[in-house]
């Protein structure tokens, strides 16, 4: 699947899209924009910067612009590559004023964040140089150890990684833990500013009781551990249970469930780990039962994703009818123009429902539900207590899971949480429990006492918080470090940033 830009795009006049596709795979036109499928890597991340929602999968287009995904096709080989916005925000790249001393910039993390934040650095700062410490033996972060091993497209973005890693003012020192090897004193002994780019690299607690029982795993470590992780090479992980609960509707989840029910032999041509293909192939899971607390139409996976469980052979994929028949609310948030995604998964799982497929492998999707209590046997999981939920709907607009007295029970041999990722502390940084980011004002980073400190950013996910595609967070980084007086670095004062 590739995206598609229709002819609602007006006059390439919205070029936002551009500056967070992390493949340059945008073309100009002289009337328009088009992205080439070739190129494209099925992230998403162009689709929300879209004001006039012009951009949509090519499996989604609506009827009367069918002729756009050829045109796409076409003109994408003939016209230029775009790989900025072209409107008044775009960044203005700053040269340096003769004699000016060039500056040094540590950056900690390896990962998308990490890398963008690089690049942003050297594009705004020509003549500085730019040190990426990262606590594992190698780059690249979520995208080498949190992307499925069946999507070779979307790892494909570590090339552009590789180049910037390649640029002379640009080193690499991996196997360094910022607070442990060197310390983050150390850091702005020897550099003019540190941007902090670790990221969401945990799962978030699962605090239900039961949750301690051997094979209930969190959904990082479950992806790292098929990716090879190091550690969590040997993640204790039992797979001779019928049935595996994943908790969570995203992506992730979708991905986990996926892998667990491919055949071995078509994942022995990707890259998964070794270890982790030798336990598959003695796994007797059939069944896996993705459990949401929300309904369908508040379902955080993409289209494409689950597209691919639907293309699986010999896999049924379950959806009870029930949960399709939305309530007045949501059926009217469906035709709302911004959500074409949630409109499509909609549709899937009504077709997914329809269908009769034959097949020894299930995929469940249980809506509506949250994990009460997870019950063993001989200290491992047996089945999963849940809650039964009703929606309610704020005068936000926000829709909320409430919990009612009714319970379900489902059989649970393996229980991976993938209900999202979570920040880590650095020794010596000051750190939001409770989001689980680094504590900052717009980026900039606060000491415990919430005094700006003046050469610390963050940028990513441990600036932001864990949501969104991986691989898709070039905008987030780069404006963290795009000024326009070219102050990175230098002593200053923001407004609402100083106490």
């Amino acid at each position: 699947m590739a995206y598609v830009v229709t002819r609602t795009c007006v006059d390439s006049k919205y070029t936002k899209c551009v500056d967070v596709c992390p493949v340059d795979a945008f073309r100009v036109g002289p009337d328009m924009l088009y992205i080439d499928p070739d190129v494209c890597i099925d992230c998403n991340a162009c689709l929300s910067e879209c004001p006039v929602r012009a951009i949509h999968p090519d499996n989604a287009v609506p009827e009367a612009m069918l002729e756009d995904i050829g045109l796409n096709a076409r003109l994408s080989k003939i016209y230029p590559v775009i790989t900025q916005s072209r409107d008044d925000s775009a960044p203005v790249t700053r040269t340096p004023a003769n004699g000016s001393t060039p500056r040094r910039f540590a950056v900690v993390g390896s990962g998308p964040s990490g890398f963008y934040a690089t690049e942003e650095l050297l594009k705004q700062l020509p003549g500085s140089a730019v040190d990426i410490f990262e606590r594992l033996p190698t780059p690249y972060g979520l995208v080498r150890y949190g992307v499925a091993p069946d999507h070779p497209k979307i790892k494909s973005v570590t090339d552009s990684f590789d180049a910037i890693g390649r640029l002379p003012k640009v080193r690499f020192f991996g196997n360094v833990k910022v607070g442990t090897d060197v310390r983050r004193e150390e850091l702005l002994a020897h550099y003019d500013a540190v941007v902090y780019a670790t990221g969401g690299s945990v799962s978030r607690p699962l605090d239900v009781p039961g949750a301690e029982l051997a094979n209930v795993v969190g959904g990082s470590a479950f992806v790292g551990w098929y990716n090879g992780h190091p550690d969590v090479r040997d993640l204790p992980l039992d797979l001779s249970g019928r049935t595996a609960v994943v908790l969570g509707l995203g992506n992730v989840a979708l991905d986990i469930a996926r892998i667990l029910v491919t055949p071995v032999d078509e994942l022995a041509v990707t890259d998964i780990a070794d270890e982790a293909l030798a336990a598959l192939r003695k796994s007797r899971v059939r069944e896996v039962c993705l459990v949401a607390r929300r309904g369908p139409a508040q379902a955080a996976f993409t289209p494409g994703e689950l597209r691919k469980l639907m293309d699986m052979p010999g896999v049924r994929i379950v959806v009870d009818e029930s949960d399709l028949i939305l309530d007045e609310a949501s059926a009217a948030d469906l035709d709302a123009p911004l959500n074409s995604e949630a409109r499509q998964n909609v549709a899937l799982l009504r077709e997914a429902q329809s269908r009769t497929v034959d097949g020894d492998r299930i995929i469940r999707f249980v809506f509506k539900a949250s994990p009460d209590a997870f019950e063993g046997r001989e200290g491992r999981v047996a089945t999963m207590r849940a809650v039964v939920n009703t929606l309610q709907r704020h005068d936000d607009g926000s829709v909320m899971a409430r919990g009612t007295e009714e319970h379900l029970q489902l059989p649970a041999d393996l229980v991976i949480n993938a209900t999202g990722y979570q920040g880590v502390p650095l020794d010596g940084v000051a750190f939001d429990a409770q989001r689980s980011v680094i504590t900052h004002c717009e980026g900039r980073v606060l000491s415990e006492r919430g005094d700006v400190q003046t050469r610390e950013y963050a940028v990513g996910w441990i600036k932001r918080g864990a949501s969104g595609v991986i691989v898709c967070l070039i905008g987030m980084s780069a404006s963290r470090v795009k000024r326009r007086d070219g102050r990175v670095g230098r002593r200053s004062t923001w407004p609402g940033c100083s106490r």
